[in-house]
């Protein structure tokens, strides 16, 4: 009786050694990959500098329709009140 419990404690032991390993390769591989993704997304800020100068001019030119489309907006109501 004492060998059986003795040869399933051996083969839990192979396997918990090899879930061990292989969870520990699946999470160096999930780091690996996210430290990929963070030098490429690093690199592509990096290229991209004038992004910030694109946003700005488009900034501007929204707050300039906006304005003309509230004035377009109070012609138009002017209009309409008038008649």
């Amino acid at each position: 009786m004492d060998t059986n419990i003795k040869r399933r404690t051996d083969k839990l032991n192979v396997a918990t050694i090899i879930l061990l390993i292989t969870t520990l390769i699946t999470v160096l591989w999930w780091i690996s990959k996210v430290d990929s993704q963070v030098l490429a997304n690093s690199k592509w800020i990096a290229e991209n500098k004038t992004m910030p100068v694109m946003i700005a001019r488009i900034e501007e030119k929204l707050e300039g329709f906006s304005k003309q489309f509230d004035k377009f907006t109070k012609r138009v109501d002017k209009f309409m009140e008038s008649e």
